[in-house]
């Protein structure tokens, strides 16, 4: 088992024991999301919502549709504590391996789904089209944001690619050339990250 299969298995394993203590109801929404995220790069609630009834129609017949969807924007909104912990443990693993721990603390959260407008997207995931993962980074707070989109690999370069902009960041600006040579340094140290992440992405191009 390589080092990449030893650090998706938490992740995979983190996600399994959070649905299999949710209900049916948690259960379905969550497999929608993750539908919507593989699509769009979000899961927006009028989305689920208008998707539940063909989907879960028996669901749909047991609960209102207000319920479902005050259910639905509960979950959306929330952070996926599970994962936070996991990623955490990988970010510490990652600032001493890449980064010779001079990233200092930071707060790694994994969302259910982050709002295409609160993206402070610097660089598009690679593999086009494909599925994104949705991140941020508060700069002020130092915290970096992504959701779980049911990729693990994906999540673990995500991850990287938002340390390599946190490190250059303290340099210059998240939108510098800085960002783009820490991402090479970091392709070039054998970080699990895809060189396809190097090719920018226009400010105006539309999220999904």
């Amino acid at each position: 088992m390589n080092d990449q299969e030893l650090r998706i298995g938490p992740i995979f394993a983190a996600a399994n024991s959070w649905a299999a203590e949710q209900d049916e109801l948690a259960r379905a929404i969550h497999a929608l999301a993750l539908a919507s995220h593989h699509e769009r790069g979000h899961a927006p609630t009028h989305i689920l919502l208008h998707r539940f009834p063909s989907e879960y129609p028996r669901l749909w017949g047991m609960f209102r549709p207000t319920y479902i969807e005050k259910r639905i924007a509960a979950l959306m909104s929330s952070e996926f504590t599970e994962l936070s912990f996991v990623l955490s443990d990988l970010f510490l693993e990652f600032n001493d391996r890449y980064f010779g721990s001079a990233l200092g603390k930071h707060r790694v959260a994994v969302m259910h789904n982050i709002p295409p407008r609160e993206h402070e997207e610097i660089f598009e995931p690679p593999l086009n089209p494909s599925p994104r993962c949705a991140s941020d980074i508060d700069v002020k707070r130092k915290r970096l944001r992504m959701v779980y989109n049911g990729w693990p690999a994906r999540m673990v370069e995500t991850l990287l690619i938002l340390m390599g902009h946190a490190m250059a960041h303290g340099r210059t600006s998240l939108d510098g050339g800085t960002a783009y040579s820490e991402l090479e340094r970091l392709i070039r140290a054998g970080a699990p990250i895809s060189d396809q992440v190097l090719r920018p992405v226009s400010a105006h191009e539309p999220h999904g």
